[in-house]
């Protein structure tokens, strides 16, 4: 069964960079990178979204403020593609999510293994509960600071997932990229 649950809809496959991972297999190789993400983004602009493009590995927050989610959709490509509906339900996501214990991702996948074998990409968004035993955000925004020796914004802590995000996928990394921030605690 899935350590992750979920409130809203994600893919069951997630592209990263040439190739796909199970939605699994990314979150317990990367939680602590997008809790971290989403913790050190409400502590600066307030409840939002942590948007992930994995074809070009940029992590980025979008507060859910009133021009938070909509007003972005200009400048954040994943939101210019999605209709008003989704970024109401996502702005609904973003305003009720409980930051201490979950974190809003919206990220492009594919739905099953045939849709990824075929491109069919969509973009999904859903709040998701810190995993039992994992690092809550602001657990692993703590784990960032202890690493990262000073460099605590978050171009330092997109910076850091990218390059062991490339390095793991060119099989350069024999440990996942999980250890940017330490291993992953599973139940």
């Amino acid at each position: 069964m899935s350590p992750i649950q979920r409130y809203g809809k994600l893919p069951a496959f997630v592209r990263l960079g040439e190739t796909w991972e199970s939605l699994d297999d990314f979150f317990v190789y990367d939680w602590e990178v997008l809790a971290a993400a989403a913790w050190m983004g409400f502590v600066a602009m307030g409840k939002g979204v942590v948007i992930l493009d994995g074809v070009t590995f940029m992590l980025t927050y979008v507060p859910a403020d009133a021009s938070g989610v909509i007003g972005a959709r200009g400048s954040v490509p994943l939101l210019a593609e999605v209709r008003d509906e989704f970024l109401r339900d996502l702005q609904g996501h973003c305003q009720r999510y409980q930051q201490e214990r979950e974190i809003v991702v919206l990220l492009e996948g594919a739905s099953s293994a045939n849709a990824a074998q075929q491109g069919r990409m969509a973009v999904f968004a859903a709040a998701i509960p810190t995993p039992r035993g994992w690092l809550t955000p602001p657990g692993a925004y703590k784990a960032f600071q202890r690493e990262a020796r000073g460099e605590t914004g978050f171009q330092s802590l997109q910076q850091r997932w990218e390059n062991q995000r490339r390095r793991f996928l060119e099989g350069g990394v024999k440990s996942h990229p999980a250890t940017i921030l330490g291993n992953v605690n599973s139940a």
